[in-house]
């Protein structure tokens, strides 16, 4: 039987294109320019589409590792991993207006995030932009080594927050990491843009 809804005590956000923006073809065009790889190859890599790649960066593997990896796929000698991760860093840029949402719910809420990233990742978004301030816990994959769209990690960010699914909204904008977590009884949304959000917040019973 699904739980009902009850009154709202936490709300987590996903950190990529909710909090922080970011677009793989910025530090694509940037490689582009060290290794004369085409575009498109790069971009197989950086978004994801290489399983092996994409499970060592999540789930913490060392840069030089994934690196290297990257390096056999592309078939080339050898790459400064010190070097690209500064240049895919440069990808990232913050969802300004998200902000002020942010405080508001503060006052009445948990505010918490959870996201799929790489300690590079990590520690340049941490320093460059002090997203701490305002997600709290802040929930990595590369930490605990479970990833969305697994539900393994909703269930770990539900004991970590001490509140019951019916009682959390969590927001993302990719479609089956909301299905994962309403199936574990998190209510979801689907992260558009900022207006919609405060619609889709206040329809939970969100004050804002």
């Amino acid at each position: 039987m699904k739980e009902r809804r009850g009154k709202i005590k936490a709300v987590i956000f996903d950190v990529g294109n909710v909090v922080l923006f970011y677009d793989h073809r910025i530090a694509a065009r940037k490689m582009f320019k060290m290794i004369d790889i085409d575009v498109g190859k790069i971009l197989y890599i950086l978004e994801g589409k290489n399983k092996r790649f994409v499970d060592m960066f999540d789930l913490g593997s060392s840069s030089k590792k994934y690196w290297n990896l990257a390096a056999k796929i592309w078939k080339i000698k050898k790459i400064s991993y010190k070097k690209f991760d500064g240049v895919w860093n440069t990808m990232f840029w913050l969802n300004n207006a998200i902000f002020p949402i942010l405080k508001k719910l503060k006052v009445r809420y948990v505010v918490a995030g959870i996201s799929n990233i790489s300690f590079s990742h990590k520690r340049y978004i941490l320093k460059e932009y002090k997203i701490k301030k305002f997600l709290k816990p802040l929930i990595f994959s590369c930490d605990v080594k479970m990833r969305k769209p697994n539900q393994d990690i909703f269930r770990f960010a539900l004991k970590k927050l001490k509140v019951k699914p019916s009682e959390t909204i969590f927001i993302d904008d990719k479609i089956e990491n909301i299905e994962s977590a309403k199936k574990v009884g998190i209510n979801g949304i689907v992260f558009k843009n900022n207006k919609k959000l405060i619609k889709d917040l206040r329809k939970l019973g969100v004050s804002l």
